[in-house]
């Protein structure tokens, strides 16, 4: 799995959120946690808690506005988010997919990228 050239997105959120569905990669891992964060192209972080070790997606203009992911991992794939103040509401079990997946490619449910021919005739379940 490569993520060169690819940039994450969001898919999932309602028509009217406020939430950026596409994203950039830090150049540098966050010092306390270790972890990359992500900024969207016009107002939205990505950025990992260690305090409550969970993700958290943020508007720079308005903080009351984001969402949660209770996990220690990279939070690629389909996960349940808890999403505050957003213009979809205050909603928990939201199912959101952050992958970095290209056109030409999957996405599976754990974050994944498998080539679209590969997942059509199952070859990617024996790949190494």
């Amino acid at each position: 799995m490569s993520y060169k050239g690819a940039y994450p997105s969001l898919p999932g959120l309602c028509r009217g959120t406020k939430f950026d569905q596409t994203y950039t990669w830090n150049d540098q891992p966050d010092p306390e946690s270790g972890f990359y964060s992500f900024n969207g192209y016009t107002d939205t972080s990505l950025f990992y808690v260690p305090a409550n070790e969970s993700w958290k997606l943020e508007l720079h203009s308005d903080p009351s506005v984001f969402a949660l992911l209770r996990t220690d991992m990279y939070p690629f794939g389909t996960n349940a988010w808890t999403v505050f103040n957003d213009e979809c509401g205050t909603k928990e079990g939201v199912l959101l997919n952050f992958n970095a997946c290209t056109e030409e490619e999957f996405n599976c449910a754990e974050g994944t990228c498998v080539n679209m021919t590969a997942r059509h005739d199952l070859t990617y379940i024996f790949a190494e």
